[in-house]
C-alpha cells in the first residue's frame, strides 16, 4: 500500500501550472490532498483523478466581444447621456470633446478635447475612471483613456 506522495510544487511542475493554481484547485476540492504533519501531500491517484476530470470537461467557450463601430459619435453620445445622469458636472465638458478611436490591441480609447478645460475635467481621476467603466460595459474589455487637446 505504498503510494508516491507529491508536494504541491511537484504537482504544479508536473501539470505545468503555478503553485498558486494548485492551491486553488485544492481549496476548490477539484484536486484532493491529505495533510501529513501539517504539510499538504498529493497522491498519484489524486493527480490522475484530477487529470481525468479536467480532460472530461468541455472546452471553455470564447467570449465574443462586440465589434467597434466605424462611427464612434453615437458611442460618445451614449457616454455623454450616461455621464449626464451620473456625473452632471462632467457632461458639459464631454460636449466639448469627441471619441476619436478605440484600439482593442493596445486597449486604449482616444478622446480629443476641444478645450483645455474639457481635457482637464475628463482627465480628472474620478471622471476618467467613470468613463473607463462606461466603455468597459459597452465593449466588454477594460480600456485606458488617452486624452488629447486640440
Amino acid at each position: 500500500m505504498t503510494q508516491k506522495l507529491y508536494t504541491p510544487e511537484d504537482v504544479a511542475h508536473y501539470l505545468g501550472i503555478s503553485e498558486y493554481t494548485v492551491s486553488g484547485l485544492i481549496r476548490s476540492k477539484q484536486l484532493g490532498c491529505c495533510r501529513i504533519g501539517g504539510v499538504r501531500r498529493i497522491t498519484e491517484a489524486q493527480v490522475d483523478q484530477y487529470i481525468k476530470l479536467a480532460a472530461s470537461r468541455p472546452p471553455r467557450k470564447k467570449r465574443v466581444l462586440p465589434p467597434i463601430p466605424e462611427d464612434l459619435a453615437p458611442v460618445w453620445e451614449q457616454l455623454t447621456a450616461a455621464a449626464h445622469k451620473q456625473k452632471p458636472l462632467l457632461a458639459p465638458f464631454m460636449a466639448d470633446a469627441t471619441l476619436v478611436s478605440i484600439h482593442k490591441q493596445s486597449l486604449t480609447a482616444t478622446v480629443q478635447a476641444h478645450t483645455p478645460q474639457a481635457a482637464e475635467m475628463i482627465a480628472h481621476k474620478p471622471n476618467r475612471l467613470a468613463l473607463q467603466e462606461y466603455l468597459r460595459n459597452l465593449f466588454c474589455c477594460k480600456l485606458k483613456i488617452c486624452i488629447t487637446c486640440s
